[in-house]
């Protein structure tokens, strides 16, 4: 089972690569370059509003909205995100040997996203196009309808890793992969991850 999981997850990742050589092929080949993600870099700082959601097999999903610094420059990003589910699902926890207890239950995650973006490509409009890595380290808590009490937190940490497309200077659009190990808990371990994040305050790349 888990091996199929991985094996979605790895097409799903192959498919994506593929899209962002198309968009870039038909709209920008004859004006494109390709670019160092390791060359010196300078510091462009801004504001950044970032909206995501996330699924498995669209059966299941998560809102996530952030605030945080956007350095362009760097390409790099710190976002303060809340995470948490429309709706309830169900969760079954073992209260003591043999003896199990079904609930509804709604789960919420409050994290620090950190995510550093590898641009491989610009276009004519200064678009970047490329792999980002990210770390989330949070809290998760959730509550539980049936029982008459909170469940008890825990500190949590969701590395995840995809593709970045930055057509404009004001916006980015991400996908990728996440992976939330929270046990016992509702939410799926293999996610895919989509974003959408827009930028202000912030100079323009063409400056530099």
């Amino acid at each position: 089972m888990k091996q199929q999981i991985q094996k979605h997850y790895f097409s799903l990742f192959k498919k994506s690569l593929i899209l962002l050589g198309l968009i870039f092929w038909i709209n920008n080949y004859s004006y494109s370059q390709l670019t160092n993600p390791f060359q010196a870099m300078y510091v462009n700082p801004g504001f950044g509003l970032e909206v995501g959601f996330l699924t498995q097999n669209f059966k299941y999903g998560i809102m996530d909205v952030g605030l945080g610094y956007e350095d362009d420059g760097l390409d790099l990003s710190a976002y303060v995100n809340l995470l948490w589910s429309p709706s309830a699902a169900n969760a079954v926890y073992e209260v003591s040997d043999g003896y199990y207890y079904k609930v509804k239950e709604k789960g919420q995650i409050i994290s620090l996203n950190l995510e550093k973006r590898f641009n491989f490509i610009r276009d004519r409009n200064n678009g970047k196009y490329g792999l980002y890595i990210m770390a989330k380290p949070g809290y998760y808590w959730s509550i539980h309808k049936g029982l008459n009490n909170f469940r008890k937190g825990k500190f949590l940490f969701i590395p995840g890793a995809g593709v970045s497309i930055q057509p404009a200077d004001i916006i980015r659009i991400s996908l990728g992969y996440a992976y939330y190990n929270i046990n016992p808990g509702y939410i799926p371990e293999h996610m895919v991850d989509f974003k959408v994040s827009f930028i202000f305050n912030r100079q323009n790349t063409a400056d530099h």
